[in-house]
């Protein structure tokens, strides 16, 4: 396998990540980085030991780092919890709810607030390079997580079905060529919606039957995944479509999305929706050159 299958970044990150274990910075982190990077981008063996002889000065050092301590490479006991945060209140009121959610035994949630953010993907991608847990929620700020169960529900699925990429609250069973999730009947999900304080509605969906629906899209209001893969930082610029385009990465990688049973509302989503038209149609119809070959 050449290094030019797989993309600039992940070679990027590959390469800072050994090169800090080779110096000794903070190098259980770096371990785990390294070993999920392997995992996601399918990196056998050969492949790795040739990028480590090329890309560090002390190849022998960062194996024999890398081998002991192989044990430290999946952090599957806690969750990071990733929000692009401007308004202090709402997230103060999405982490109460957070907090009152029943976990596994041993597992916990890693809380990463970003500010400032100049991209919802380079936010997202900003939180997920700082966090070594394996599971990882992005989560608006203003999304309140009513289900206590909700979490130990969605990691059942993940541990019950490696192929399962990513777990939504809604979504769409076929994406419209639009590229808007929303534009078709066949939607489905676990949420409800306050556009005012005083007008909460829960949305409208098909139902689902089994555990969970396999869907080709889902909504960025809630995205959870166990595997880590780039944001598309490089093209979605913005705040639109950039969980369209996660989800149509995350089908490229081989991964399947769903979204749970949807037996009662999971999620109450705090927003009034408002957005600027040419800029969602800017994005729109970026989104739609990017990923035609799916649609």
């Amino acid at each position: 396998m050449q290094s030019r299958e797989f993309p600039l970044e992940v070679r990027q990150e590959l390469a800072y990540a050994l090169r800090r274990m080779e110096y000794g910075i903070d190098t259980d982190a770096n371990v785990r980085k390294v070993w999920r990077l392997c995992v996601n981008y399918r990196m056998d063996a050969d492949f790795l030991l040739s990028f480590i002889k090329a890309a560090t000065l002390s190849p022998s050092k960062v194996l024999d780092t890398l081998s002991k301590d192989r044990a430290v490479a999946s952090d599957d006991k806690r969750i990071a919890v990733i929000s692009c945060v401007n308004d202090d209140r709402k997230y103060e009121e999405c982490l109460l709810y957070l907090n009152r959610c029943t976990l596994p035994e041993g597992m916990e949630l890693e809380f990463i607030p970003i500010y400032h953010a100049k991209s919802m993907t380079g936010g997202y991608q900003e939180g997920m390079n700082s966090s070594s847990a394996k599971y990882k929620m992005y989560i608006h700020q203003d999304l309140c997580l009513v289900e206590k169960d909700a979490i130990q529900v969605m990691l059942r699925i993940f541990q019950g079905h490696p192929e399962i990429g990513m777990i939504g609250f809604a979504g769409c069973g076929e994406l419209p060529k639009t590229g808007i999730w929303y534009d078709t009947r066949n939607t489905y999900g676990v949420a409800a919606q306050a556009t005012m304080p005083e007008a909460l509605r829960p949305l409208v969906f098909r139902e689902t039957k089994g555990e969970f629906q396999f869907v080709e899209s889902i909504d960025g209001i809630f995205m959870m995944t166990q595997y880590d893969l780039a944001w598309r930082e490089d093209v979605f610029q913005g705040w639109h479509f950039y969980d369209a385009s996660q989800s149509m990465e995350f089908r490229k990688a081989g991964y399947r999305i769903v979204v749970p049973r949807n037996e009662s509302v999971w999620c109450i989503h705090d927003s009034a929706s408002r957005y600027d038209v040419d800029d969602h149609e800017h994005w729109r119809r970026l989104f739609v050159d990017t990923y035609r070959e799916l649609l």
